[in-house]
């Protein structure tokens, strides 16, 4: 039974390993879009030119 759950356990916590690039990269995208948000609304800009011109399309879709 032990072993099952260390097995259990190991499983688990190479999922965990395996999403963490995945999960990065959609947070870093997710802090660029703030930032270029954030960036159109304080210099009055398109705030979607901004995320085109920052961010791009392609990263989005």
């Amino acid at each position: 039974m032990g072993r099952l759950f260390s097995q259990a356990n190991n499983h688990k916590k190479q999922r965990h390993m395996d999403c963490r690039p995945d999960t990065a990269e959609a947070l870093r995208m997710f802090l660029d879009t703030i930032t270029a948000l954030q960036s159109a609304n304080d210099y009055g800009r398109n705030a979607l030119e901004a995320l085109d011109q920052e961010v791009g399309w392609h990263r989005l879709l």
